[in-house]
């Protein structure tokens, strides 16, 4: 009996029951979702690159359009917000403290 008794637990060591089965194949799942993870991490990564690159070539490639079109937006952005204040400020009561030429030109006066 005694013999019968360490063959059968000889046999249960060396072939693991359904749950110990069932807690690698949740292992295995798990492991497989991280690297679906990483590996979506890492295409996202690429796909970033490459956009960038691609995004940043066609500016470098066309840079002096790009400069010009900037300057221009600025420009047209700071007189747009601009003139209207010193406009505002040229007649107020206390009036705008500049020379009658610098206050003409940035009000669009003559």
């Amino acid at each position: 009996p005694l013999l019968e008794h360490s063959a059968l637990l000889h046999l249960l060591a060396a072939r693991p029951s359904a749950g110990y089965i069932g807690l690698l194949d949740s292992d295995v799942a798990a492991a497989q979702k991280a690297a679906l993870r990483k590996l979506q991490r890492q295409s996202a990564r690429l796909m970033s690159h490459a956009a960038g690159l691609l995004v940043g070539g066609l500016l470098f490639q066309n840079r002096a359009t790009v400069a010009a079109r900037i300057v221009t937006s600025v420009r047209q952005l700071a007189w747009g917000v601009l003139q209207p204040q010193v406009v505002w400020l040229m007649g107020a009561p206390a009036g705008l403290k500049l020379h009658a030429e610098l206050a003409a030109m940035a009000g669009g006066g003559g």
